[in-house]
């Protein structure tokens, strides 16, 4: 995910391009959910303070999981006690495609409001917090 300089956002979903509707791996089981992460990222940018502060909250989480930290993982339910914009923006993105698949649902359920992550995720698809792109 990359802002532009002409205020476009550019998603990069590389092989996975033609099957964005379809199962993403073990990582992303559901249908659409590595698409959906992306979005969130697309939605990082929309309400970041700036790009640049965007670009440099993403460069360190890369910088992170380079130097061995799973930037991906929750920590179970806890995440979901934590606010919206300290999570970082991978965090944040695993947090949204993991509700929409169903992977921390009591029921299994995708998009479930009984999610421990639905509030957070309501937080989004409302229009966002301050600092939208996480704390790195």
């Amino acid at each position: 995910m990359v802002p532009g300089a002409d205020g476009r956002t550019y998603v990069n979903l590389g092989a996975r391009i033609d099957a964005t509707l379809e199962p993403g791996g073990s990582a992303y089981p559901a249908p659409g959910q590595l698409l959906v992460h992306e979005l969130v990222h697309a939605w990082q940018v929309a309400h970041a303070r700036s790009a640049a502060s965007y670009l440099g909250d993403a460069m360190a989480v890369q910088v992170r999981g380079e130097l061995g930290e799973d930037v991906y993982r929750l920590r179970e339910t806890g995440d979901a006690h934590h606010p919206w914009a300290d999570l970082d923006m991978e965090r944040q993105a695993t947090i949204v495609d993991r509700w929409f698949g169903g992977q921390y649902s009591p029921a299994g359920l995708p998009c479930d409001p009984d999610s421990p992550y639905a509030a957070l995720t309501a937080q989004v698809r409302a229009g966002g917090t301050a600092d939208a792109g996480g704390s790195g």
